[in-house]
């Protein structure tokens, strides 16, 4: 199972309308102190159906969407295609097809766990601008998110909880 054009394929609308949203405190964090903005350019690997997206292009930053899933993708597409940030791309998380040093910041929600970890990082030094950070996300009992940080490294930790905002 690490391709993960394998994954949810054969259930995309089920996923998309059973899988968790995230919390509005986690975007208010993002963009209140982890630097993002509405000029941001983010990357998010593994989009799949955009969950993670949607609030990201609501505050108007600009989306590149990989997800390697067509069936996944193309729900992103239709539901995002009004939107002039959005820009879905096929490809996966350790070969974006992006330009080098092309995004602010690298978004992963719950869909880190499927990549080859060292191709991936290779990735996103590759992508990321300069000061650029990664942010992996997951949902649990208290929300939390990896990245960021006050240090050079796009791979220094900080941790969000809703439930202390």
């Amino acid at each position: 199972m690490n391709d993960m054009r394998e994954i949810n394929t054969n259930s995309a609308e089920a996923y998309k309308r059973f899988k968790p949203t995230y919390s509005k405190e986690l975007y208010d964090f993002l963009y209140s102190q982890g630097g993002f903005t509405k000029d941001s350019v983010i990357a998010d690997i593994g989009s799949g159906t955009g969950i993670f997206c949607r609030p990201l292009l609501e505050r108007g930053s600009k989306i590149f969407a990989v997800e390697p899933g067509e069936e996944m993708r193309g729900i992103a597409e239709a539901d995002f295609s009004g939107y002039h940030g959005f820009v879905s791309i096929c490809a996966t998380a350790e070969d974006t097809n992006l330009a080098e040093q092309s995004v602010d910041f690298i978004t992963s929600a719950e869909g880190f766990h499927l990549f080859d970890i060292e191709k991936f990082k290779k990735e996103c030094s590759r992508i990321l601008k300069p000061g650029g950070k990664v942010v992996l996300v997951w949902n649990t009992h208290a929300p939390f998110v990896w990245g960021g940080g006050a240090t050079s490294s796009p791979w220094s930790t900080t941790k969000f909880s809703g439930n202390t905002i």
